[in-house]
């Protein structure tokens, strides 16, 4: 955009009312673009995601994490929460807790209830099925086929599962299908039309199929639906341990997987509007820029009248400093990181007057047992959360120099 030189002398004010015209344009661009569904959804997805924890600490499965990402881990762990006749020692409690998350997924499954699972074995890689549930009085089964790490299905894979429990005389009244963190159903290309003699796959196996995923920020998911419930019932150490620490890699994996979705999501939203990317650079520049502009803006709150400082001024971009011109007595420095504050007080001649000066200039000050003390700094702080509490740093900052201008300066001044 050019601008013309107009001879009347107003061409300073022209210039900036354009820079201003152009300034509001933009950031009405910006706003809008975030108002956007999309970009709503994606934003409070990514606010979820980064609630839960970054890693796993110290943790079993992380220890032991050369085999965590393999298949039959879970099924491992899974199969010996379910045995009844496991070292838990809860018997049926943990299946009975299972069938009951199983049947919120799928009331309409009338034979999934508790009371036709009374007398159970759990069966691992029994006729290639991942886990069976399968009671001795009633000969109903539960077909838990587990696909967490994103395997693929065999050749009819679940039509086989069906026909060898039902040729053995048992009834399959569910079978699961779980995937980490998003629905997923079986592949059908494999599976058999249905014959003179019989019904086909499909018509076998989609009436008792529940997908389910393993983690998501639905109570309906197994980690909140199932695991959780098996901690709450658990009395034993040993056993709360592994469940929950179990429950734990559930939540580490399954986050970590949504914000690989997430980004994916992402990516071809911004693919698809290619206009939208120069206002989210802006975006992006204006959020980089905003802890040195958040110094100078306190920089500037006492740069009239920083007593009984001398300066007040930036230091390093993104901390205000008050102090003295030559460098010593004591300083306050406001650092400005991204989403916080740190307020500091101390000595810059710490190493001849200790926490003499500090500690009689903060005497009297009604917030003082506010701060927190560093014993190896020397120095008092306090941190401020970034933009919920700035209000509040403004205040007390205020309130604190008005209290430094109202005690004796010469007992603290260099």
């Amino acid at each position: 955009m050019s601008f013309q030189i107009e001879s009347n002398g107003n061409s300073s004010l022209f210039f900036l009312s354009e820079i201003s015209k152009i300034i509001d344009e933009h950031w009405k661009e910006i706003i809008t673009l975030f108002e956007q569904p999309i970009y709503k959804e994606l934003t409070s997805k990514k606010l979820k995601q980064n609630e839960l924890p970054l890693n796993l600490g110290f943790n079993l499965f992380h220890i032991i994490s050369d085999i965590y990402h393999r298949e039959n881990l879970h099924s491992d762990v899974i199969y010996s929460i379910l045995d009844p006749n496991g070292n838990h020692k809860e018997g049926h409690t943990y299946i009975h807790l299972l069938i009951e998350w199983l049947a919120k997924l799928r009331p309409d499954l009338r034979e999934l209830i508790c009371c036709n699972f009374n007398n159970c074995i759990v069966l691992k890689e029994s006729g290639r099925i991942d886990i069976s549930i399968q009671d001795t009085v009633s000969k109903k089964a539960i077909i838990f086929e587990n696909k967490i790490n994103g395997a693929t299905d065999t050749n009819r894979q679940l039509p086989r599962y069906f026909d060898h429990l039902s040729n053995k005389g048992i009834e399959i009244v569910a079978i699961v299908y779980l995937t980490l963190n998003q629905i997923r159903t079986p592949n059908e290309l494999s599976w058999l039309p249905a014959t003179t003699e019989g019904l086909s796959d499909s018509e076998k196996v989609k009436p008792l199929l529940i997908p389910a995923v393993a983690f998501s920020h639905s109570h309906q998911c197994l980690m909140t639906g199932w695991i959780q419930e098996c901690e709450r019932c658990t009395n034993d150490f040993d056993t709360l341990s592994i469940i929950r620490q179990y429950r734990k890699l559930i939540e580490h994996l399954g986050s970590n997987a949504m914000n690989d979705l997430l980004m994916e999501k992402f990516h071809k939203t911004i693919v698809e509007r290619p206009e939208q990317w120069q206002s989210m650079q802006s975006l992006l520049s204006l959020l980089n820029d905003l802890p040195s502009y958040r110094a100078l803006r306190i920089a500037k709150l006492f740069e009239n009248d920083p007593r009984p400082f001398e300066n007040s001024g930036i230091w390093a971009k993104n901390t205000a400093v008050l102090s003295f011109k030559n460098g010593k007595g004591i300083s306050i420095d406001i650092g400005c990181e991204k989403d916080y504050y740190i307020f500091t007080f101390w000595d810059r001649e710490r190493e001849t007057y200790g926490k003499e000066r500090i500690n009689t200039a903060i005497q009297g000050y009604e917030k003082k047992d506010t701060f927190l003390w560093d014993n190896v700094d020397l120095k008092y702080y306090k941190k401020y959360s970034f933009p919920a509490e700035e209000i509040c740093l403004d205040t007390d900052l205020k309130n604190f120099m008005t209290h430094l201008r109202n005690i004796n300066t010469e007992e603290i001044t260099p």
